[in-house]
Formats: C-alpha cells, structure tokens, sequence
C-alpha cells in the first residue's frame, strides 16, 4: 500500500467540535466508574485544602489523560477539546491538577518526614508547609 499524496500536501485539521479523538476512553473510563474509581477516591483521599477538593474527578481525569497518552500535565488538555465535553462531566484544567499534585506531593512529604521523626526522635517535629 502506498500514499497517494506527499507530506506536504497533506494536513490533518481537528476542526469539530463534535468529534471525540480519543472514541476508546469512554468505555474505559465507564469500566473505572463502574468499578467504583470515584468512591474509593472519596472515600480514601483527603487533601485539607481547596485545591484538594473533589479528588475523584481530578484524579479520573489524571488516569484518563494516563489512558490517552499525556505524559505530562500539559497534555492532560486534549480531554478538553472537542467533543470530549459531550462525553464526560467534570474534566479540569491542566492548571488545576498541577496544583491538585503539587498538594498531594508536599502533602505525602511532609507525611513521611513526621513518620521519621516520630521513628528517630520519638516526637513529631513541626514542619511548615
């Protein structure tokens, strides 16, 4: 099988907004929902701060961008265009869950420097955030 047109007469436009690029997320992300993916998240994930607020849908959108291939934060925008709208409720901004991270991280952090210091030192040692 060959190309009928050279490289650059060819050029790929995604113009419609109804269009979904990634059609095999929905049945995925359904198997997630289904299997409880959003109350386990409620259940076991707190944050204490506003960034921290409804972790279930900041982070099925973390493992639906995982799915679609974003390897970064930024990348997790492509399930803002389009059709994805129509498809799924809740998806956040890049901004947004680079923070919702970020607060998970120092949150996990911070964590583990108290178990260590109650380990080491017997006491909980004040740590700012």
């Amino acid at each position: 099988m060959r190309l009928l047109h050279s490289a650059a007469r060819t050029q790929a436009a995604f113009d419609n907004e109804n269009v979904v690029s990634f059609a095999g997320l929905e049945p995925v992300m359904r198997l997630a929902q289904d299997a409880g993916l959003h109350d386990v998240v409620g259940q076991r994930v707190r944050l204490g701060t506003s960034i921290g607020s409804n972790p279930a849908g900041k982070i099925a959108t973390i493992v639906a961008g995982m799915i679609a291939g974003a390897d970064s934060i930024d990348d997790l925008d492509a399930l803002r265009h389009g059709g994805m709208g129509e498809l799924f409720g809740q998806v956040y901004a890049p901004s947004t869950l680079g923070s919702f991270l970020l607060s998970a991280y120092n949150l996990t952090c911070r964590s583990a420097y108290d178990l260590m210091c109650r380990s080491v030192f017997g006491e909980s040692l004040s740590v700012s955030p």
